[in-house]
Parts: structure tokens; sequence; C-alpha cells
């Protein structure tokens, strides 16, 4: 409050507004050249004082007018300025909203990503498990043919063995018998 007891904000007019209070501001100029004019209390007879008295209320209710209308567009800028906080606020709160939305899906993402690597890496450890299980079993398979091929070859050698020992006992058994025959011969030319 200043010295006059009004307060300073009422006479603070927001710009964009002063277009409107433009009638009482000239209206309150005028009662004030009005009441400038006319002759002091002292030396005013009753009609001019009656007069001065209802240009000084006239006065008093255009200034009051005048404190009033800029108290309430000064009360509508503060509700103007406090609704604009708050779509702010609700605005800020919907982007935030929609950032830890954004957020849970990258996160539910990086976590999705890190469980598809690790499946990733252990189908890589299975099939580096099952190659090597492969070339075992084909390790195995070509041993298992070379023995086989081997088998057939000592048995096909088994075999020719026996044949040329076969062979061999049957010309032993033939020269045998050839001997015999000779023994028999000789023993019967010498008797």
């Amino acid at each position: 409050m200043d010295e006059n007891g009004v307060s300073s904000s009422c006479l603070i007019i927001p710009e964009g507004r002063n277009e409107s209070l433009c009638p009482i501001f000239f209206g309150v100029s005028c009662a004030f050249v009005a009441l400038g004019l006319l002759p002091e209390t002292e030396k005013c007879d009753d009609n001019l004082l009656e007069v001065k008295n209802k240009m000084l209320q006239g006065n008093a209710q255009l200034l009051g007018l005048l404190v009033w209308r800029v108290q309430r567009e000064e009360a509508s800028n503060e509700k103007s300025e406090l609704l604009l906080k708050l779509a702010n606020a609700e605005k800020k709160v919907e982007e935030l909203k929609s950032l830890r939305r954004e957020d849970a899906k990258a996160n539910e993402k990086v976590r999705k990503d890190a469980i598809i690597a690790d499946l990733n890496s252990k189908l890589e450890e299975s099939k580096v498990m099952l190659e090597s299980k492969d070339k075992i079993i084909e390790d195995e398979g070509q041993t298992r043919h070379d023995l086989e091929e081997k088998l057939k070859k000592a048995e096909a050698l088994a075999e020719e063995l026996r044949n040329n020992v076969k062979s061999d006992a049957q010309r032993h058994s033939n020269e045998i018998s050839k001997h015999k025959t000779a023994f028999i011969e000789l023993v019967s030319n010498q008797r």
C-alpha cells in the first residue's frame, strides 16, 4: 500500500487491457478537471456545494469502478495464469506418462532382446554340441567302416589262407599218397 492507502498492484494495468478502461480513465479525468474548475468549498453556495459533493461521489464511484475492473482483470489474469499453469502441468504429466510408457516399451524390448540373445547363444552352443556329436558319430562310423573293410580283407585273407592250406594239405596228402604208393612199391619190390 502506498501513502494514499491504494494498493499499487491495483494501478498496474496489463497490456492489451487498457483499451477497455479508457472510458473510465476519461470520465475520472473529466471529473477531476470539473472539480478543479469549481470554486473552493468556503466560497460555494449550497447548490454549488451539493454539485461539488455529487461530483466527488461520482468521482469516487468512477475510481472504485476503475479499481474494481483492474482487480477483476488482475484476478482474471491470475486465474488465467493458474489455468495455464495447470494446463501446462497436465501437459507435462501426459508427456512424462508418455515418456514412461516409451521407456517401459524400450526396457521391455531390451529385456526381450537380451532373452533372444541368450536363447540364440544357447542355440549356437547346442549346434556346436550337435556338430561335435555328429563329427564323433561320423568318425566312429568311418572307424567302423574301416574296421569292416579290414575285417572283410582279413576274412578274404583267411579264406585265401584256408584255400592255400587246403590246397597245400591236398598237395601234401597227394605227395604222401605218392610217397606211400612209392614206399609200398619199394617194399613190395624188396620182398
